[in-house]
């Protein structure tokens, strides 16, 4: 996932630190320079110290951190949830798949990005980024969401960084949150059939074994060079 880091100081650290306090969960750590962990779900803050006594804030989502600190992190009222995900990340082979649903109605969309997005200079300009945030998008529409009764919970990873991001600009609540069931077993499922489809024989809870995982699918490449299509070539293992 990516953090943001930001410098501050030493007295809007210790405020922030105050108002964090009871409102996340603190997270203890044996580490001197480190003045406050706390996370919510899959949302996290931490708050360090260095030698210089300079101050840095590092989160991965900014927004949420502000909302909190604003007091505006209020339960749900909103009638719709839909949930946001992705699938095939860690895979080293094949492209990735986002997927929303709607946590009510369990309806379920879904679209690729295309294994071309993370070979070559597409993966070296991180174009699989605006890639995601263009699917999201879509799929929100297809879902025919509209800001003023829908909430968006979008998983941490660094994938949906410009989803989140775009999601807010179309005046969508957009909340950082630990995607579970339905649409993870349901994405993982789609996955899976999409790895089949490609010739790669997988079963489903497969990928989850991620080390064993890992290694039959760089088997299953080289095996084969016309294989080298179906992976992620700008992955440094493939240097």
């Amino acid at each position: 996932m990516k953090m943001r880091k930001m410098k501050t100081s030493k007295v809007n650290a210790l405020d922030m630190i105050e108002k964090l306090r009871g409102k996340v969960e603190e997270v203890h750590e044996d580490n001197e320079w480190l003045l406050f962990h706390g996370r919510r779900g899959k949302w996290n803050v931490k708050i360090y110290r260095n030698k210089k006594d300079e101050y840095r804030v590092v989160t991965n989502d900014e927004v949420t951190l502000q909302r909190i600190l604003d007091d505006q992190e209020t339960d749900i009222s909103k009638e719709r949830t839909i949930q946001v995900d992705d699938a095939g990340v860690g895979s080293p082979i094949g492209g990735v798949l986002i997927g929303a649903c709607d946590s009510k109605t369990k309806e379920f969309v879904f679209d690729e990005i295309p294994v071309e997005f993370f070979q070559g200079e597409k993966f070296a300009r991180q174009e699989y980024l605006n890639k995601a945030a263009e699917i999201t998008l879509d799929l929100i529409k297809r879902l025919n969401c509209n800001p003023e009764n829908t909430v968006i919970k979008i998983c941490t990873g660094h994938i949906n960084t410009r989803s989140k991001d775009a999601l807010r600009r179309e005046g969508f609540e957009v909340r950082v949150a630990e995607i579970k069931d339905p649409l993870q077993t349901m994405l993982e499922r789609e996955f899976i059939r999409y790895l089949n489809e490609i010739g790669f024989d997988v079963t489903e809870g497969e990928p989850d074994e991620r080390i064993s995982f890992y290694h039959k699918a760089i088997k299953w490449v080289k095996a084969d060079p016309l294989r080298e299509k179906f992976a992620k070539t700008g992955w440094r293992k493939w240097d």
